[in-house]
């Protein structure tokens, strides 16, 4: 698949390894519904292409939504991508356990439509 028009959903997109892998993939020409808890470093991007949302993807309705604005929008999925760390200030210990714990909403969202 190449990334031209390719239909990604991408969680954790406030600064990082998810700033940058929106960068990337809109100047590949992809199309994108992001979302994380605060814009962070976020700055306006081709809207055609990109839609963002601020929403808390350990939340099971709030992560359907996301799916659901992507499905709605752009007619589909084609990449989804769990970038978004959920540890809401847990000890690193926990952290994965954590981490591992939010993300199926997400995932079990969107896999229906890959």
């Amino acid at each position: 698949m190449k990334l031209e028009e390719a239909r990604v959903v991408l969680t954790g997109v406030s600064r990082g390894v998810g700033l940058e892998l929106l960068r990337l993939l809109l100047y590949n020409g992809s199309r994108v519904v992001a979302c994380a808890r605060n814009k962070g470093e976020l700055t306006d991007a081709d809207t055609s292409r990109f839609q963002f949302h601020m929403l808390d993807v350990s939340d099971p309705p709030q992560a359907k939504r996301l799916i659901n604005s992507a499905t709605k929008n752009f007619g589909g999925l084609d990449v989804l991508i769990n970038n978004a760390s959920v540890t809401h200030g847990l000890k690193l210990t926990f952290w994965i356990v954590t981490r591992t714990t939010y993300f199926p909403y997400s995932t079990r969202s969107g896999i229906p439509f890959l």
